[in-house]
């Protein structure tokens, strides 16, 4: 969680006597979202800001989670033309292939 997120969660336990219980620092729905909005409304600290950051915050934090996890994925390639291909059987043309590297 962010400085922030400590922050806010500190000023929500102040003013209500209690730990938050949701995580409104991980939305992942619209629900999620307007539920952010109510809690961060009911401490009277919402700004556009505030909610734009830890928006910002929640895409940058899953986007990294999926840069780092593999994708298995089948790629179709379709070669349309090749020239100058060498010639490996007498008397036939050649069965040419390609290799394709993607990553490691």
């Amino acid at each position: 969680m962010t400085d922030i997120g400590k922050a806010i969660n500190e000023l929500y336990e102040i003013k209500n006597g209690k730990p938050l219980q949701t995580d409104i620092f991980n939305p992942h729905s619209a629900e999620d979202i307007a539920q952010m909005k109510h809690e961060l409304i009911s401490m009277e600290i919402y700004s556009k800001e505030i909610e734009k950051f830890i928006l910002d915050q929640n895409y940058q934090q899953m986007l990294l989670e999926q840069m780092q996890n593999p994708l298995n994925c089948l790629i179709r390639l379709y070669v349309l033309e090749g020239f100058d291909f060498a010639q490996r059987d007498i008397g036939s043309f050649s069965d040419p292939y390609m290799v394709v590297k993607c990553g490691k």
